[in-house]
């Protein structure tokens, strides 16, 4: 049944968090959204929306761009597979801890290249 898959599913990546550690998956965390920040904020036109204190951000960092429709914004990245949410007055993104660097370098190269139709 599908509720069986998703309490196996859960209980396989709690025992993950549990491995690895509370404390190291929320640095890790904190780590990626970092990564995100500084590159966000070399991208022209990228405005953040989220508290830039890492204790009141919780893992996620909401952004708009200048010149852009949110909605337009969050097709392209969509478009290019770049995992994220679109959310009030911006667009969401929310690495995990065993997201990929280089999957988050790939998102901001996405995002730096989009020039608008």
């Amino acid at each position: 049944s599908p509720n069986m898959l998703g309490a196996m599913a859960l209980e396989a990546s709690l025992s993950l968090l549990e491995e690895v550690g509370m404390e190291q998956v929320a640095a890790l965390i904190e780590e990626r959204v970092l990564q995100l920040q500084e590159g966000l904020e070399r991208i022209d036109g990228v405005r953040l929306h989220s508290p830039l204190n890492p204790a009141r951000r919780a893992g996620i960092l909401t952004f708009s761009r200048d010149g852009w429709d949110n909605q337009a914004l969050f097709a392209q990245l969509r478009e290019r597979q770049v995992i994220c949410a679109q959310r009030g007055k911006g667009i969401r993104l929310s690495p995990h801890f065993y997201t990929d660097p280089t999957q988050i370098e790939r998102s901001l190269a996405v995002l730096g290249q989009l020039r608008q139709g």
